[in-house]
């Protein structure tokens, strides 16, 4: 397959640069943070960050710190857990009264970190026991086709 962007840096950029932008518009006022406006500007940055990184990985092999990695493997988790998690710590924040950046860094920092854990401690252990459940049908289907089959 044909590498879709000739210059996928530009994409990479541009599209942090919008997200910059759009997320410092967002804190300062200017924008409203749950408007039609701000949702399409984040999901195309976000599109353009995926559209670079995709392009990228085209052209070479990209390897990844081992943090990075388990944030990846995280991220169903964290997709699970984070309107819970903000729910509860919007809380504190404003019994704390804490700044926009600041919980914003806090917020990141403990759904990453929640996510990690609800994905090692829950998500992972479901997992496997579903595989277990699966192999364990799987092979009494095999037992009785056999049986079948000898009867016969």
């Amino acid at each position: 397959m044909k590498n879709p962007v000739k210059k996928p840096i530009l994409s990479l950029l541009s599209g942090c640069i919008l997200f910059l932008i759009i997320f410092y518009q967002i804190i300062d006022g200017a924008l409203v943070r749950n408007s039609t406006a701000s949702m399409f500007l984040f999901s195309l940055a976000v599109g353009l960050i995926i559209l670079g990184c995709v392009s990228y990985e085209f052209n070479r092999d990209i390897s990844f710190p081992k943090s990075v990695l388990a944030v990846g493997d995280a991220s169903y988790a964290i997709y699970l857990t984070h309107f819970n998690l903000l729910t509860f710590t919007d809380l504190f924040n404003q019994k704390l009264g804490l700044h926009s950046i600041t919980a914003f860094l806090y917020h990141t920092i403990l759904l990453i970190l929640l996510g990690i854990l609800f994905y090692y401690f829950v998500e992972k252990r479901v997992i496997n026991n579903m595989n277990l459940i699966s192999r364990y049908k799987k092979s009494t289907k095999i037992v009785a086709s056999v049986e079948k089959r000898a009867a016969s």
